[in-house]
């Protein structure tokens, strides 16, 4: 519980910096959400760099701990339409709802040990080409759908976002390392 807590605030300090919102915790997985509760035109975006900060940090941080305190990380992303709604008769919670939420749970599955997964819908949105790269991925059978699915990995950023990133991550492994002494 002690190293999925540490990773947990990894994961909330990439996730803030790039508007995202933890939405539900699942055993060991998560979900965010990006563009919810308020909009962000740049969500897919700020998505895109919360999970290769957050993927970069829990390695760096990983490296420094040994193999017994080190996570392999599987990451899913995509885009898409959500029903956001507060459901539930006597313990009303937010929740979403959708295919989109159905197809990303269904992506980290197909993802390989510390590898970010795209779907064709995200990585192929024209406002990420100049700034991500990606690299094919394979072609899988989702539940639910007839035809498959072709998927990408995500590669990284482009400069210099790339640079801006590496920034990043310096900085909050500093933060955290001086936390956790602390």
């Amino acid at each position: 519980a002690e190293l999925l807590n540490t990773y947990h605030g990894l994961l909330a300090r990439a996730c803030k910096l790039y508007n995202g919102q933890i939405d539900k915790y699942y055993g060991d997985g998560v979900l965010v959400l990006f563009g919810l509760p308020r909009q962000d035109e740049e969500h897919a975006f700020h998505a895109l760099c919360a999970a290769l900060l957050f993927h970069q940090l829990a390695l760096r941080f990983g490296e420094t701990r040994g193999p017994d305190q080190s996570l392999q990380l599987r990451l899913s992303l995509h885009t898409g339409g959500l029903l956001a709604a507060i459901l539930g008769a006597e313990q009303a919670q937010f929740t979403v709802l959708g295919d989109a939420l159905n197809l990303v749970m269904r992506l980290v599955t197909v993802a390989g040990n510390d590898e970010i997964v795209l779907s064709r819908e995200l990585a192929e949105l024209p406002e990420l080409r100049q700034r991500v790269a990606t690299v094919a991925h394979r072609n899988v059978l989702i539940k639910g759908r007839t035809e498959p699915t072709p998927t990408y990995r995500l590669a990284g950023l482009t400069a210099p976002y790339d640079e801006l990133l590496a920034g990043q991550v310096q900085h909050l492994l500093g933060l955290f390392r001086v936390l956790i002494k602390g």
